[in-house]
């Protein structure tokens, strides 16, 4: 009989929380293209992993554990609130959203307790977390080269996304990997990992989001600024990483081109898309309209308890009907701003605790740069950044099992380092 130390142990928990979510995801996009959906492996893989942090949850006694227990006993009293008397609330719409809101901390929780007990991990929950982004690049270039997977935007727009079905998600997983994969550069410097980084700029650029490009540029200018700076990174080192930086930025906008340039009249959409953010208008300014006219009908109950799924059946109706001229759509509709669908769900107060708790994460991130001005801080930073700016303005942050489960990850990491620092 097999026995595992307890340092073993850990080991095989960072790789399945960390290294396994790229692959079951990428299986069940695989499944699902071969018309084996129901073969759900990336729900089972996240739902094993909710019912050990919701365990954790009541086990230990932290603040972590504390807020996300006041976080479920909150969501329990909207939801009687919202039930009574008439009780016509999809029950299983709504623990789906708790438990996807309690998802980014919980791993959190679970990654804290892991790496303050065996700090050793710590690069390999980095490196873990970058695995996710070169994967996705190598299936994503794949699918441009043999035309196997699936388009972004249908035959209307250029755009790539494989055997991943949700391109926001994935695109943003893959931009807070690309954080992880330059900070395990920097401290690790090789030819793969190099590599790693290229594949997952390819993909990102393939996807044809504009977060995706917008995230990769910003993220690759952001890590060439620290490598210029930084005194590691002055000697035979800094300009391998800084030469290697600038040559595979080169590399990749060529690479782009050779795809794009005979896609040229299909980037049109990204072109006009991007104009309007220029010119001011929200992303989602569309479903915010419809959100606001629903808010309108209810002023008082949406401020203080929300309306339930109601809520996106009355986004869906006034979006379709408005915008799309689709009479009698009953379709429910996210406004995908995680700040809006809160709110609309379950009302301002609950809305602003679950941000709240993102937000105190990222302000943490933001001490211990000042504090410990070191490239992995600057990583958590960025990182962290990025999740809360799509939260914020393209949703598809804390309702994401994949993209919340790398920053739940983050949130651990950084919880860790900053108990050693205190």
């Amino acid at each position: 009989m097999i026995q595992l130390t307890r340092q073993q142990l850990a080991f095989i928990a960072i790789v399945l929380l960390t290294y396994a979510a790229v692959w079951v995801d990428t299986l069940f996009g695989i499944f699902s293209f071969l018309g084996l959906g129901a073969l759900k492996v990336s729900l089972l893989y996240r739902l094993t992993i909710t019912v050990i942090i919701l365990v954790m949850m009541f086990v230990y006694q932290n603040i972590l554990s504390w807020y996300m227990k006041f976080m479920l006993l909150g969501w329990a009293f909207l939801l009687w609130v919202l039930t009574w008397p008439a009780g016509d609330l999809e029950l299983v719409t709504q623990v789906n959203h708790i438990l996807r809101l309690l998802y980014p901390f919980g791993l959190g929780l679970l990654t804290y307790k892991l790496l303050s007990t065996f700090p050793q991990f710590s690069q390999r929950t980095l490196a873990g977390i970058g695995h996710y982004g070169w994967v996705v690049g190598v299936f994503v270039v794949f699918s441009a080269f043999t035309g196997l997977g699936l388009e972004s935007y249908g035959e209307h727009a250029f755009g790539i996304k494989s055997f991943y079905f949700a391109g926001n998600d994935t695109g943003l997983a893959a931009l807070l990997a690309l954080c992880c994969l330059f900070c395990v550069l920097y401290y690790q410097p090789s030819p793969l990992r190099f590599g790693a980084i290229l594949f997952c700029l390819s993909g990102l650029i393939l996807m044809g989001t504009k977060a995706g490009w917008a995230g990769a540029l910003l993220v690759s200018f952001s890590y060439l600024i620290v490598f210029l700076f930084f005194k590691k990174t002055q000697g035979s080192v800094g300009v391998m990483l800084k030469g290697a930086t600038v040559i595979g930025m080169v590399a990749v906008v060529a690479f782009a081109a050779s795809i794009i340039v005979p896609n040229y009249d299909r980037i049109s959409y990204q072109i006009e898309q991007f104009q309007a953010l220029a010119a001011g208008q929200n992303p989602r300014a569309e479903l915010i309209q419809a959100a606001d006219r629903h808010f309108t009908d209810y002023p008082d109950q949406l401020a203080l308890i929300g309306n339930g799924d109601r809520f996106d059946a009355g986004v869906g109706e006034r979006y379709f009907v408005t915008f799309n001229n689709t009479l009698g759509t009953t379709t429910n509709k996210l406004v995908e701003q995680d700040w809006y669908d809160l709110r609309g769900h379950y009302g301002m107060p609950f809305a602003l605790f679950v941000t709240l708790g993102h937000v105190a994460f990222l302000l943490l991130a933001g001490w211990q740069w000042i504090t410990r001005p070191r490239v992995i801080s600057f990583t958590l930073l960025l990182a962290l950044s990025l999740f809360m700016g799509h939260a914020m303005l393209a949703g598809h942050a804390f309702l994401s099992g994949q993209s919340g489960g790398l920053a739940g990850v983050l949130y651990g990491l950084l919880l860790a380092r900053t108990r050693r620092s205190g």
